[in-house]
C-alpha cells in the first residue's frame, strides 16, 4: 500500500503473483480437493471451501517471502518481521467451513462490520446457493468442479481462508480476523494470543519486501523454487504440535470417560468446530493414541 522507494508493497507483489499463478493453482486446488474427497478426509463442500486458488497463491508468496518481509509505518519507519512469522501463524487461520459452524449467517459476513467481506476478499457466494447452482451445472457438465464453476461466475479470485493478522485490500497489519475469531469462540493456542498482543500496536503498518524481489530474474527464481516447496495451505507438512494439543485438551474436557460410539469423523468435526483449529482426521488419530497412552483404551 505504501513503502519507501527501495521497497515494494506486498499488495503489488501479491497481485502480480496471483495473475501469473492463477491457472496453475486452479488446477492444484481442484486436484487437492478431489483427493481429499476420494480419501474420505472431507466432504466435497468442505474440501472446496477450505482453500481457493487465491489462497494457494497467497500461501506460495508468503512462503517465498518468509525471510524478506518488512512492515512500514505511515511515517516511513520500517521494521523487519521475524522470519516466518506470517507463514507460521497461517496454520491457525480458519476456513469458511469452520466459520459456518460458528455462525448462523453467511460466514463471510460480520454484522458488526459491513466492510468485513471486502477487507478479506472472502468467497461471497452463499455456500448453500452456490452448491445448488453446482448441482445444476453438473447436469450439463458432469466433469465440472466447484472451482471451475466459481471461475465462470467470477468468484475464483476470492479467498476461503480468514487471516488473523493482515487484511487483503492493502496487505496491512490488521487484527480484524483475529478479533472476529475470538468473538465467535474460535480459539487457537496461547502463542496466537501472544502474537496478537505484540502486533496490535502495529495495526495499519503496510507489509512490503525489498524491491529487487520484483526484478525479473529474482522473480523467476522464486517461482522455479516452488517445485521444491509446498504450495497449498493444507500442504505445509504436519499440523503444528499445538493442533494436537488443542484437540487433546478439548477431547479430554468433553469425554473424560471416552467418546463411546462416536466415529473418528464425528470427533474430527466436533473438535474442529469447538477449537477453531482446522486439523485433519489424522490429527484425531494421533490425539487418540496420546489419550489412550495416558488413560488406557477408550
Amino acid at each position: 500500500m505504501f513503502c519507501p522507494p527501495e521497497y515494494v508493497p506486498l499488495v503489488d507483489l501479491m497481485q502480480r503473483w496471483q495473475d501469473e499463478r492463477f491457472e496453475v493453482n486452479l488446477r492444484r486446488v481442484n486436484d487437492h480437493a478431489a483427493q481429499q474427497v476420494a480419501e474420505g478426509q472431507r466432504t466435497a463442500r468442505e474440501a472446496f471451501l477450505s482453500a481457493s486458488p487465491a489462497d494457494a497463491s497467497e500461501s506460495e508468496l508468503l512462503i517465498s517471502l518468509e525471510a524478506d518481509l518488512f512492515m512500514v509505518a505511515p511515517t516511513g519507519l520500517i521494521m523487519k518481521l521475524a522470519r516466518g512469522l506470517i507463514v507460521t501463524t497461517t496454520a491457525w487461520n480458519v476456513t469458511i467451513p469452520v466459520l459456518e459452524g460458528a455462525t448462523e449467517h453467511d460466514p463471510s459476513f460480520d454484522p458488526e462490520d459491513e466492510h468485513f467481506p471486502a477487507a478479506f476478499r472472502l468467497f461471497d457466494f452463499l455456500p448453500d446457493l452456490f452448491f445448488h447452482l453446482f448441482d445444476g451445472a453438473r447436469k450439463q457438465d458432469p466433469e465440472i468442479t466447484p472451482w471451475e464453476l466459481a471461475d465462470k461466475m467470477g468468484g475464483a479470485w476470492r479467498h476461503c481462508i480468514l487471516p488473523q493478522f493482515h487484511e487483503r485490500v492493502g496487505y496491512t497489519i490488521s487484527l480484524q480476523g483475529y478479533d472476529r475469531m475470538k468473538k465467535l469462540g474460535l480459539f487457537g493456542p496461547p502463542m496466537v494470543d501472544l502474537i496478537a498482543e505484540r502486533l496490535r500496536p502495529f495495526e495499519g503498518w503496510a507489509l512490503c519486501a525489498p524491491r529487487e524481489i520484483g526484478e525479473p530474474d529474482e522473480w523467476e527464481r522464486r517461482i522455479r523454487s516452488l517445485e521444491r516447496t509446498p504450495r497449498l495451505p493444507s500442504e505445509l507438512g504436519g499440523r503444528p504440535p499445538e493442533t494436537l494439543d488443542a484437540y487433546l485438551i478439548e477431547y479430554t474436557r468433553r469425554y473424560p470417560q471416552g467418546h463411546g460410539s462416536r466415529t473418528r469423523k464425528e470427533l474430527w468435526k466436533e473438535l474442529r468446530q469447538a477449537t477453531g483449529v482446522d486439523g485433519s482426521i489424522s490429527t484425531v488419530d494421533r490425539m487418540l493414541k496420546v489419550a489412550e497412552s495416558r488413560s488406557g483404551p477408550y
